[in-house]
C-alpha cells in the first residue's frame, strides 16, 4: 500500500477545485477559450522540459524509454505552433504578452527545481508541471482579462 496516496488525492482535489473555481469567475464566453489555452501552455511548459532536461532515469528499470530520448528540434518547433491559432484571437493575444514570459519564467524555476531534486525529470514530475502551468495560465489570464481596458475590448467585440 502506498503511504502517499492521501497526500496525493489532497493534492488533486486541491488542484481541480482551483482550476474549477477559477473557471467560475472567467466570463461565459471566455471560459471554454480559457480552458484551452490553458491546457495548450500548461503542456507546452512540459514539452519545454522534455527538449531542454534530462530524463532523471535512463537505466533498463525505467518504464518510460521515450522520454528519455532528446526530442527534436522540429519536433519541439512543431509543438511551439500550438500557439499560433491564439495569435489571431485579440484578446488572448494581448494575454500572451503577459503569458509567456510568466511561463519563461516558470520553465526557469520547475527546470531548476527537478535539477535540484530529482537530477532531470520524470513522467511524473512532467504531469506537475504541466497541471502548475495549466493553474499558472489560468491565473495570469483571470488577472489580464480582469484589466478595465481589456474588459471593454471584450464587450466591444460581442
Amino acid at each position: 500500500m502506498n503511504q502517499w496516496i492521501p497526500s496525493e488525492g489532497v493534492g488533486i482535489w486541491f488542484l481541480f477545485t482551483l482550476k474549477f473555481t477559477l473557471l467560475c469567475k472567467f466570463n461565459v464566453i471566455l471560459t471554454p477559450l480559457c480552458i484551452v489555452v490553458s491546457g495548450v501552455l500548461g503542456r507546452l511548459l512540459s514539452v519545454s522540459l522534455i527538449r531542454f532536461s534530462t530524463y532523471s532515469r535512463v537505466d533498463a528499470s525505467s518504464k518510460s524509454k521515450p522520454l528519455g530520448t532528446k526530442m527534436t528540434v522540429s519536433e519541439y518547433l512543431f509543438a511551439l505552433c500550438s500557439i499560433v491559432p491564439f495569435l489571431f484571437i485579440p484578446t488572448i493575444q494581448r494575454s500572451l504578452f503577459y503569458l509567456l514570459p510568466i511561463l519563461a519564467i516558470s520553465y526557469f524555476f520547475f527546470h531548476w527545481w527537478g535539477k535540484k531534486q530529482i537530477d532531470g525529470f520524470t513522467g511524473d514530475y512532467l504531469g506537475f508541471t504541466e497541471q502548475c502551468g495549466e493553474i499558472i495560465v489560468l491565473l495570469t489570464l483571470f488577472q489580464v482579462l480582469s484589466w478595465p481596458f481589456i474588459l471593454s475590448d471584450i464587450q466591444n467585440q460581442k
